[in-house]
């Protein structure tokens, strides 16, 4: 730019083209304008944001310089210690807010763990009794219960020798 003296020719007369704009710029009249319409709940155009973020931005200010002037005059703490423990409590608030979080989490994966036992409970109370429903189906199938006709004397015979053999035992 120092060396192209075309373009710090161009660059300076916008600059003194913007300056002579601000210049002649109303700021007094516009100000009076919008608070005009502040005041009278009329319509205020959304063209005016940068006036909305000035006025906020310095009543934020304003309120924080009268809260620091009332804090310093009512002989308590200065406005820096006031800040310090300002700070000292936000950062007890963030650290209780992690420890807040760790313990919903810690909360969630127990809840979890608890849900996924009860899921393997109820599949082997399900297994449980499928296996009894087949042990009935086979006790009360018809091939079941002619062998166990068939095999009644057998049985019955050992039976009585197994009483004999543990009478003479004993």
């Amino acid at each position: 730019m120092l060396r192209d003296k075309k373009r710090r020719v161009r660059l300076g007369e916008e600059g003194r083209a913007s300056v002579g704009e601000l210049l002649s710029f109303d700021f007094e009249g516009e100000w009076k304008s919008f608070f005009e319409r502040v005041q009278g709940r009329e319509h205020i155009p959304k063209e005016v944001p940068l006036m909305w973020e000035t006025l906020l931005q310095h009543i934020s200010l304003g309120w924080e310089l009268q809260q620091k002037k009332i804090w310093e005059q009512s002989g308590q703490r200065s406005w820096e210690d006031f800040g310090r423990r300002e700070w000292e409590l936000n950062e007890r608030n963030r650290q209780l807010k992690k420890e807040v979080l760790f313990e919903r989490r810690i909360k969630e994966e127990l809840n979890e763990t608890v849900n996924e036992m009860n899921r393997s409970i109820e599949d082997y109370e399900q297994d449980k009794r499928n296996l009894r429903n087949e042990v009935e189906m086979v006790r009360n199938s018809k091939s079941f219960r002619l062998g166990r006709a068939i095999t009644f004397l057998p049985r019955l015979i050992r039976e009585l020798f197994r009483s004999l053999k543990k009478q003479s035992n004993e």
